[in-house]
């Protein structure tokens, strides 16, 4: 195949560069300016009712001693009575049937994680709580940043954030948000997902990345993180049968998954829309280029 000239023009069509010099298409640059515009008006319009649920919201929850963070609160003292020797489990969940309810109960909240999420709770009896909302905003700021989702999305994103769900679980510090962590970055790299296994019932969701080799690894090192509990998998399997849970238990809680769902459906895969031709390689450097950048990508061993 014959070189293409140095001094041909770009393909009609093709707009931007990579760090090659190599024209690069994306989805937003062939959507109408109109349409454009209306997506980010849409978004601002979304995230200003975004703004004004927490104005609102956030001081009520205050008005109310150890309402914010109270998710936190009820698996740290998890956390603590099992290192004091006490069980991770309370005694009446253990002996028999049970009503699933909260730290609003007089009864006190129940636990219906798994031992090894212990592995998330034992750290912050010493760690700073504050670092129980930073470290998984930080890691879906970051995993959204690598998506790079495309402005088509923007609005539906904003939207999920908006809901009240959601709020609710980050008010009270559920440990879903550290889910939603594992499983947005697990959207950009392959492996991460795995750790929505600390909820089984989200583990579809832990299939993101299946079939790459780096997502076998850490399903190994998990199930290595496993095994130090031992006997206490027979007590977390007593506790959910005597629980009156169903599989629909955790429905509500797709909906925050929701977001890191709908940004790697609409990523801006360069990759995809690049134009090149048997005589035009990528260049590897480029990290909208690597393999990485979509988990269930079938492209190279890892």
């Amino acid at each position: 195949m014959a070189e293409k000239s140095a001094g041909s023009p770009p393909r009609e069509g093709v707009v931007g560069s990579s760090s090659a010099g190599l024209p690069v298409v994306t989805p937003d640059d062939s959507m109408p300016r109109v349409v454009r515009i209306v997506m980010l008006v849409v978004t601002a319009a979304i995230l200003v009712i975004l703004a004004w649920e927490i104005a609102v919201v956030i001081p009520l929850v205050a008005a109310r001693p150890g309402a914010i963070g109270v998710d936190f609160v009820t698996y740290r003292a998890a956390a603590e009575s099992w290192l004091a020797g006490d069980g991770f489990y309370l005694a009446r969940q253990l002996a028999g049937p049970y009503q699933i309810v909260g730290a609003e109960s007089a009864l006190g909240a129940v636990v219906l994680y798994p031992p090894v999420a212990l592995w998330l709770f034992v750290p912050f009896t010493v760690l700073p709580a504050v670092l129980w909302w930073i470290i998984p905003a930080a890691a879906a700021g970051w995993a959204l940043w690598r998506l790079r989702p495309s402005l088509w999305v923007w609005p539906l994103l904003a939207l999920l954030a908006a809901l009240p769900f959601n709020l609710d679980v980050v008010v009270r510090g559920n440990p879903l948000i550290w889910v939603a962590a594992a499983f947005a970055v697990g959207c950009a790299v392959a492996g991460p997902a795995v750790l929505v296994l600390i909820k089984p019932s989200l583990a579809p969701f832990a299939l993101m990345g299946v079939n790459r080799r780096r997502w076998w690894i850490a399903l190994a090192a998990f199930t290595l993180a496993c095994v130090p509990f031992g006997v206490m998998w027979f007590d977390w399997v007593q506790v959910v049968r005597n629980s009156n849970g169903s599989v629909l238990y955790s429905a509500p809680d797709v909906i925050l998954l929701a977001i890191p769902l709908v940004a790697w459906v609409g990523r801006s895969d360069r990759r995809a829309t690049r134009a090149t031709t048997r005589d035009e390689p990528v260049d590897s450097s480029d990290p909208a280029d690597s393999a990485e950048e979509d988990p269930l990508s079938g492209a190279g061993g890892s």
